[in-house]
């Protein structure tokens, strides 16, 4: 930490290892942005890489690193990183705001998205084509509504090029 307990950077990594009653393990690491430009066909370029211990010996090698990556980093024993705990009122407030069953409402919610962006672009067949944004949708439908007619007016750099 810098003068006054504030970090310098931020750990900002993902791992997870998943185990099984078996013993059989799978450990990612990796990012998936779960927001419109990690899942849009045009957003951010996102990677994940999963290896499982029982395919074979250079797998298990590296899940086992990873598995013992992850514990020093939970038990903070890790140079450079401090691990400090979960303050159990902002837990608890996150999980009680947290629908499980809501997950295929949301999961629709974003295919319906999807689909109303592939309505409006000019490039949904090409392999790298791409898909406007839910401002611009709203504004192309907006558009058609007033009869093909308007005025588009977005922030520098919100895509009006591209919704024209």
């Amino acid at each position: 930490p810098e003068a006054g307990g504030r970090p310098k950077r931020l750990f900002h990594d993902k791992v997870g290892i998943l185990r099984d009653a078996d013993g059989d393990q799978i450990a990612f690491k990796g990012s998936m942005n779960e927001t419109w430009p990690g899942l849009a066909r045009d957003g951010n370029l996102e990677s994940v890489d999963v290896f499982a211990s029982w395919r074979d010996e250079g797998e298990l090698s590296r899940v086992r690193d990873e598995a013992e990556y992850f514990e020093r980093l939970w038990n903070d024993d890790w140079p450079g990183v401090t691990v400090r705990p979960f303050p159990e009122t902002a837990r608890s407030a996150i999980v009680s705001a947290a629908d499980a069953g809501r997950w295929p409402d949301f999961v629709d919610e974003i295919c319906l998205e999807l689909e109303k962006a592939a309505r409006w672009s000019a490039e949904a067949g090409k392999a790298d084509g791409r898909t406007p944004r839910p401002h611009q949708v709203v504004a192309l439908e907006a558009w058609e509504a007033g009869g093909r007619r308007g005025i588009l007016k977005h922030a520098t750099g919100s895509g009006k090029t591209f919704t024209a």
